[in-house]
């Protein structure tokens, strides 16, 4: 017997299993639609673990709740967000570093939809 394979579980799968963290997400704009915020739609168990926040905590949750990383005084996330995700197809790649874990982050953010982005989290 042959098993049908859905592409999604798939992908998921694949995205929950490998080094590299994360996350998909959609952008929280003001009636000006102006960038505000950001809401996790997804993200891998890496990118939980590099929070240190349980991954069922993550779902759902608003990125000015995740203080302990995208709260940055020399550089606003949520603007770099919406820049991304406000310009379909348009990516991102740098390094930064990363004040909580002391360490140069490899960071990725690429939207596929207008109103969302991709961000991906490895280290240097």
């Amino acid at each position: 017997m042959q098993t049908e394979l859905n592409e999604s579980f798939i992908y998921k799968s694949i995205l929950d299993n490998i080094n590299i963290a994360t996350s998909f997400n959609r952008l929280v704009v003001n009636d000006l639609g102006e960038p505000i915020d950001a809401e996790l739609i997804y993200a891998n168990s890496q990118f939980s673990e590099l929070l240190g926040i349980d991954n069922n905590f993550l779902r759902s949750i608003s990125f000015s709740k995740l203080n302990c990383f995208f709260r940055d005084i020399e550089f606003d996330w949520i603007d770099f967000f919406g820049t991304v995700a406000l310009n379909d197809n348009r990516s991102f790649v740098f390094d930064r570093k990363c004040y909580l874990f002391e360490t140069e982050m490899k960071v990725r953010v690429y939207s596929p939809y207008k109103s969302f982005f991709a961000l991906i989290l490895s280290n240097c």
